[in-house]
């Protein structure tokens, strides 16, 4: 039986754009963006930034000494924003229908200027912010630790006292549900930017179902 749902946040509650954020940092003066940049798991100081070794700060001042002129938190925060393709709202109400049933968490490889964007008034139009819709938002830098290492998950499964098994964790990332699943996790892949409820609601369905029978 399904008690509760993981979500990820980029490719699954929020449309993902690497493109832009390429374009973006690359009008900084970031020259190899292209090849930082990533979906899924950045690389070099992108990854110091979503595995927590650097705060915000020091990761404009690592940009700095690299790349040459002045990174300003403004202009790095824009040009991360660039991720961000379009935040679909039909998504959130179906979380807050969710949230009557299920215990939610949202599970992230992310980053501070992320958050600082997801925990403000300008996230959504009415003002609401992304922890409002579930009961914790487990972002990566905090943890130390990224998908798809176990350690994240464990540490998701130790600080929340829920069972694997009683799990669906839903990712646009093949590498992460492979690695939840072989935790135990029941798993759900979906595309960036598609709209999966259907889906979810058939497999929620389906094992309720299941579960009925036995």
């Amino acid at each position: 039986m399904i008690k509760n749902i993981l979500f990820d946040l980029g490719g699954v509650l929020v449309d993902l754009d690497r493109e832009e954020a390429v374009r973006r940092f690359n009008a900084l003066g970031v020259t190899d963006a292209d090849e930082q940049l990533d979906a899924y798991e950045q690389k070099g100081i992108f990854r110091g930034l979503e595995d927590g070794t650097l705060t915000a700060s020091e990761f404009e001042k690592a940009l700095t000494e690299r790349y040459g002129g002045t990174f300003t938190h403004e202009a790095v925060h824009h040009a991360v924003m660039g991720f961000f393709r379009n935040v679909p709202l039909y998504k959130y109400t179906y979380l807050d229908e969710l949230r009557n049933r299920y215990r939610l968490f949202i599970l992230s490889n992310t980053n501070p200027y992320i958050m600082e964007h997801t925990e403000s008034e300008h996230f959504l139009p009415d003002g609401r912010r992304l922890s409002s819709y579930v009961e914790k938002v487990f972002a990566s830098y905090r943890y130390k630790a990224m998908k798809p290492s176990p350690a994240f998950f464990n540490a998701i499964v130790a600080e929340s006292g829920i069972l694997p098994e009683e799990s669906l964790f839903i990712d646009d990332g093949v590498a992460n549900t492979q690695a939840a699943q072989k935790l135990g996790f029941n798993v759900l892949w979906v595309e960036n930017a598609s709209d999966w409820r259907n889906t979810l609601t058939r497999f929620l369905t389906d094992k309720a179902t299941k579960n009925n029978t036995k």
